[in-house]
């Protein structure tokens, strides 16, 4: 391959990334607002966040196993389609009223989750391929700037548009935003440095055993077997479940701290919650320019020990009842600090994921550990808002969480045998 073509490659991946991120980030954020507003429940929003993961979990079994079977391009160019006929259907089924607006909004989002696991997945287990090895690090470092950039613009952007536009416009954007990312994609090789990439010939020729829902479930208990089989993917799978499930309390406790407890004014509010993008921010730039990181795994464990200092550190804030001020202050630059150590956990580990999984394996396997991961989150934000709503001391609700982390971070290793150093 010609170095322009793998600079338009590049190029391409990184404007479908925006457009797709942005586009879905100004909408869901739209979503949300317009369920607080009109329904003034918190219930109704919070039965829209959990589609994501219940969807992930009853697809468990088939995701992976579709994804590793199939060309990569057409999977993707058919859940764009499917994301861009949903919200069409959409805005017709609501222009004819034929359910209420929520209930259509709950389907749609279900068709949207089902486009978004199989998008997402597939673009993840295709990066080895699209780009040269050498640039896998920077790719995902750049995605990674673009993710933090829509997250500081996306509820900006999708505040202003939803007080300015129609509803059906505000819609019609999203559409936009999904066709243009569609357009793109059909300019990006998706098997640019793999030698044999699937075609619809080799589909056709897989094993009578391959095929069907038996097939998919064959190649399902595949992926796990491969997890069980590698002492690290078995570590990372229970490591994942059970520190998502400590920092679910972070996702439930750190609004109701800051709010509640630090009485933070809403501009103060999102300064504080766009210092963690700007940290991520940082991390993610610096990152695109260096080297691979040596023992990604031994580094990653120690900077998520970190993390869990810092969660210490704000359980001793809440504790001081210092000057709303210098609250103010030392909490923005924690948050800071924390989403710049978030990113420099997650793109050494996504790197490590891709270059020492099979390619023919990355859809299960990416699937199979991004739904374990979340498994318990929704139980976790359940259990912690429930003892937030009740007297239970937010200091020490993150002290225990701090040091549950980091006794969990530094035991678990050594009970699963794994010697992180040697990775």
């Amino acid at each position: 391959m010609t170095l322009a073509q793998q600079r338009r490659q590049k190029l391409y991946i990184i404007i479908s990334h925006l457009f797709g991120k942005l586009g879905s980030g100004i909408f869901s954020f739209g979503i949300g607002l317009m369920i607080l507003r009109e329904t003034g429940s918190a219930s109704n929003f919070g039965f829209s966040q959990i589609i994501g993961p219940v969807v992930s979990l009853l697809l468990l079994p088939v995701t992976g196993s579709v994804i590793d079977r199939l060309n990569h391009k057409k999977i993707v160019i058919t859940a764009q389609i499917c994301s861009i006929s949903g919200i069409l259907l959409f805005l017709a089924a609501d222009r004819a009223a034929l359910l209420p607006r929520l209930s259509l909004i709950y389907i749609l989002l279900t068709i949207l989750a089902v486009a978004d696991l199989f998008l997402e997945t597939t673009y993840e287990s295709s990066m080895v391929n699209m780009v040269a090895a050498d640039d896998v690090q920077q790719i995902l470092s750049i995605k990674q700037i673009v993710r933090t950039v829509c997250m500081i613009a996306a509820p900006v952007l999708g505040a202003v548009l939803y007080q300015l536009l129609s509803f059906e416009l505000f819609i019609s954007l999203e559409i936009a935003s999904e066709i243009i990312t569609l357009l793109l994609v059909f300019g990006i090789h998706f098997y640019m440095f793999q030698e044999s990439p699937k075609t619809e010939k080799d589909e056709a020729e897989q094993p009578e055993a391959s095929s069907g829902l038996r097939g998919m479930l064959t190649m399902f208990k595949e992926g796990l077997d491969f997890i069980k089989a590698s002492p690290m993917l078995s570590f990372l799978m229970v490591f994942s479940m059970l520190i998502n499930f400590l920092i679910a309390g972070v996702t439930a406790g750190l609004p109701f701290v800051q709010i509640q407890v630090f009485r933070l004014t809403d501009t103060e509010y999102g300064i504080a919650e766009a210092a963690f993008a700007a940290g991520l921010l940082a991390v993610s730039i610096t990152l695109a320019g260096r080297k691979e990181m040596d023992k990604p795994m031994y580094q990653a464990w120690r900077l998520i020990m970190v993390v869990f200092g810092l969660l210490l550190g704000i359980a001793g804030l809440i504790y001081g009842r210092l000057p709303h001020t210098l609250n103010f202050g030392m909490l923005t630059a924690l948050l800071a600090v924390l989403g710049g150590l978030i990113g420099m956990i997650n793109i050494p580990l996504n790197l490590w994921s891709i270059k020492n999984i099979p390619s023919k394996m990355q859809g299960r396997v990416f699937n199979l550990m991004g739904t374990s991961s979340q498994l318990l989150m929704p139980l976790g934000i359940l259990l912690f808002g429930f003892l937030l709503d009740y007297p239970v001391r937010s200091d020490l609700l993150f002290a225990v969480l701090a040091v549950a982390g980091m006794v969990l971070t530094f035991f678990l290793p050594r009970m699963l045998k794994v010697s992180l150093q040697e990775i």
